[in-house]
């Protein structure tokens, strides 16, 4: 019978080995591939202000509004919708959030990102599918911080998951304090959906240089594919 570290520590490595595996699959499917962007979303529209103070009630889950003179914090193409996880004040005490130029020393692509962040609750930012474009490329970047375990990271395709958090600590995922450059590729094209939930101002999640683009497989795919129909006919 196992003890309880050895236990914790099995637990632990499965939990890591889904997150390994996820990153393994995303890092294959580049080099079998080739994209044509159809649209990218880097962020460099205008924003009135750094930091954003939701005027809604924080015990009502809720699509965020763009309020004026502060940050952006939806726009066409994609909106943000709060949910109430933990009773918190949420984003009505203002915070660091939504389109702006604070962040990580240098943005992936241009001057400014959208910045996740002291969230005291779960916001959803939800993009809208672009037609045709069966693979998703962004650049994330996790502050280093002492994140919990009940903080929550997860970027979503469709049906399929690219990062998900849920139950580890971020800290324990070698995650933080560097741009992460994370894809995926689903047979259509689908939604794409980041969610974080976090509950100080110094756990932040910044997101930008989205690219949408339709994959086709490369030459070399197209061969080993005709290869394995061929098989199959030959087996009828």
């Amino acid at each position: 019978m196992l003890n309880l570290q050895e236990k914790y520590d099995q637990e632990t490595k499965g939990k890591l080995c889904r997150v390994g595996l996820v990153a393994g699959m995303i890092g294959t499917s580049i080099g079998r591939s080739q994209a044509d962007v159809i649209k990218m979303e880097s962020f460099e529209m205008k924003s009135d202000a750094e930091t954003y103070t939701d005027p809604m009630d924080p015990a009502i889950d809720h699509f965020l509004v763009n309020q004026p003179g502060q940050a952006l914090v939806v726009h066409a193409g994609w909106s943000a919708w709060y949910r109430n996880t933990r009773n918190g004040v949420g984003l009505t005490d203002g915070d660091v959030f939504g389109v702006g130029q604070n962040g990580p020393t240098a943005w992936a692509d241009g001057q400014q990102g959208y910045r996740i962040n002291d969230t005291d609750g779960a916001i959803d930012l939800l993009f809208d599918p672009v037609d045709k474009a069966n693979t998703v490329h962004l650049s994330l970047y996790i502050t280093d911080s002492m994140w919990e375990e009940d903080d929550v990271i997860q970027i979503l395709w469709g049906t399929h998951t690219i990062l998900d958090t849920s139950g580890l600590d971020i800290d324990d995922l070698n995650l933080e304090g560097r741009w992460l450059e994370l894809t995926t590729t689903s047979s259509q094209f689908e939604a794409l959906q980041i969610t974080v939930e976090t509950n100080a101002n110094d756990e932040g999640v910044f997101i930008d240089h989205i690219r949408w683009s339709q994959t086709v497989p490369s030459p070399g795919a197209l061969a080993v594919l005709g290869l394995g129909a061929a098989r199959s006919r030959r087996r009828k």
